[in-house]
């Protein structure tokens, strides 16, 4: 559950990460940003570019990441974070430089964990459905181990964006 596997042999129960990530992006893209920084999770490959970062989803690594970001020649004007912890490190960062969220720096997140909505600003994100996604994955597995048929081998679960109060809009309204 929550990572979706090559394999087609195995259940799978997963959030269309790649529909959150294009929401989320069109989002900015709707409220003027042109320029994104992104903080990503743990890959197999190493990407070399100013303005994508490699964390761990840890809030140490967005905060650490965030800072390589803010003291690079140029600074983008909103950054996505691949989870919401890293993106506490980033907002925090952020504070500890002298920029202030949304104002001078926009930052988007992923999960829309519980504690998102209490943060300073409160964090716009993707909220994937994670209780609909361990639902139908414990009631599938239930049925495999008591030996009832499951028909499904994979089901994907759509996410939707949850708007908050960290991201700036850089268009005017005349331009909306």
């Amino acid at each position: 559950m929550n990572r979706e596997l090559e394999r087609k042999d195995i259940m799978n129960y997963v959030t269309d990460d790649y529909l959150g990530a294009q929401m989320i992006v069109r989002y900015a893209t709707r409220m003027g940003h042109k320029s994104f920084g992104m903080i990503e999770g743990q890959l197999q490959f190493i990407i070399t570019d100013d303005h994508i970062k490699q964390g761990n989803y840890l809030p140490e690594s967005g905060y650490l990441k965030m800072k390589e970001m803010l003291t690079a020649s140029k600074i983008p004007t909103c950054i996505f974070v691949a989870n919401d912890d890293m993106a506490i490190g980033a907002i925090q960062a952020c504070n500890d430089l002298g920029f202030r969220v949304p104002e001078d720096i926009s930052i988007l997140g992923f999960d829309d964990m519980g504690y998102t909505k209490y943060l300073v600003p409160k964090l716009t994100t993707v909220k994937k459905p994670t209780n609909e996604l361990v639902e139908e994955g414990v009631t599938a597995l239930t049925n495999l181990v008591t030996g009832v048929h499951v028909d499904t081998k994979k089901a994907v679960f759509p996410p939707y964006l949850v708007v908050r109060d960290s991201a700036k809009a850089l268009r005017s309204e005349t331009q909306a």
